[in-house]
């Protein structure tokens, strides 16, 4: 990519912890990313039957109540919009098992809560810069 600029990214993201998301969200902003963050997998479905936004990149916590990061990830992939997207894990296990399910599953990265916010932009930047 040319001339790299955050504005030209939509990155979407789920964390069922509601500091995680006001954080996140604040972070995505102020780096000038577009982003729609939301709270549970049960939103990510009709979410996405209602914006036309293909994203980007995706967020994902892997540990949330009802369907978990890993299952919500294995859906998303169903979608013909999100198949080819990039997906990031960042999550509070440090679980190895956890980690390797989801490279397996085809996550580009995973990044162990609490993140540094500027290692979490830098990564987000090189996948970013795939495109």
């Amino acid at each position: 990519m040319k001339n790299y600029n955050p504005q030209d990214f939509f990155i979407f993201a789920v964390d069922d912890n509601s500091i995680n998301r006001i954080l996140l969200k604040k972070l995505l902003q102020k780096e000038g990313y577009r982003s729609e963050i939301l709270a549970n997998s049960e939103e990510v479905i009709p979410w996405f039957e209602n914006n036309l936004h293909k994203a980007d990149l995706i967020l994902l916590d892997l540990m949330m109540p009802k369907m978990n990061g890993l299952e919500l990830y294995r859906n998303l992939k169903l979608n013909s919009h999100f198949k080819e997207v990039p997906v990031i894990f960042l999550t509070a296990s440090d679980e190895k098992e956890d980690m390797v399910q989801a490279f397996n599953l085809g996550a580009v990265d995973y990044i162990t809560k609490p993140y540094n916010n500027q290692e979490l932009l830098a990564r987000l930047k090189i996948h970013l810069e795939q495109f």
